[in-house]
């Protein structure tokens, strides 16, 4: 029924066999995008285990990588 749609016994996730989440991140700024990044999910450490992508790798990755050259090309198309 129309009045149903979004009630929690009508919703459920989607699965289609062969297809992996990911994870992205993008930055826009008065119509300047930045680079697509894909985030790793899982990353292996230095022992050959897996762990998480934490705020350091997030860090690493995004505002010292992405977001900063970003940041600084935008700045100079605003001088």
């Amino acid at each position: 029924m129309p009045e149903e749609e979004y009630t929690e016994d009508c919703c459920g996730a989607t699965v289609i066999p062969g297809f992996e989440k990911i994870k992205v991140w993008d930055a826009m700024c008065y119509g300047k995008l930045s680079e697509l990044v894909i985030l790793p999910d899982l990353t292996s450490n230095t022992e050959g285990k897996k762990s998480k992508f934490n705020v350091e790798k997030y860090r690493e990755l995004i505002m010292k990588g992405e977001m900063y050259n970003f940041w600084v090309e935008a700045y100079e198309e605003c001088e």
